[in-house]
C-alpha cells in the first residue's frame, strides 16, 4: 500500500545529507522534499516526524479498491517516519 525508504548522513552529530523516497502511495515513486528540512540538524523525534508530516506535500495520493486516499496518507507518514528513524539509527 505504501513503502518508504530513508537514506541519512551525519557529520559531527548533524545531519549533512538526507533523501526520502515513497512509493505506493502515487503514480509514481518519489522523493520526498521535506527530507531536507533534516539537513543541519540532530535529527531530534520532533524534525523527524515534521518532516514525514510534510512527506506528501503538494502529491495527488491515489485512492483505489486496496485503500481510500485517507488510509493512504496516514500510512505513508508513518512509513516515512518510521524509515527515517531506522535510517538516523543507523548512523550511530
Amino acid at each position: 500500500l505504501a513503502g518508504a525508504a530513508a537514506v541519512l548522513k551525519r557529520s559531527r552529530a548533524t545531519i549533512s545529507r538526507c533523501a526520502l523516497a515513497l512509493t505506493g502511495v502515487s503514480d509514481r515513486p518519489f522523493l520526498a522534499k521535506s527530507a531536507e528540512t533534516l539537513v543541519g540538524t540532530k535529527g531530534d523525534r520532533g524534525a523527524l516526524a515534521k518532516a514525514a508530516e510534510q512527506a506528501l506535500e503538494g502529491v495527488t495520493v491515489n485512492s483505489d479498491i486496496h485503500a481510500p486516499e485517507e488510509y493512504r496518507r496516514h500510512l505513508a507518514k508513518v512509513v516515512a517516519r518510521r524509515a527515517l528513524e531506522k535510517a538516523l539509527e543507523r548512523t550511530r
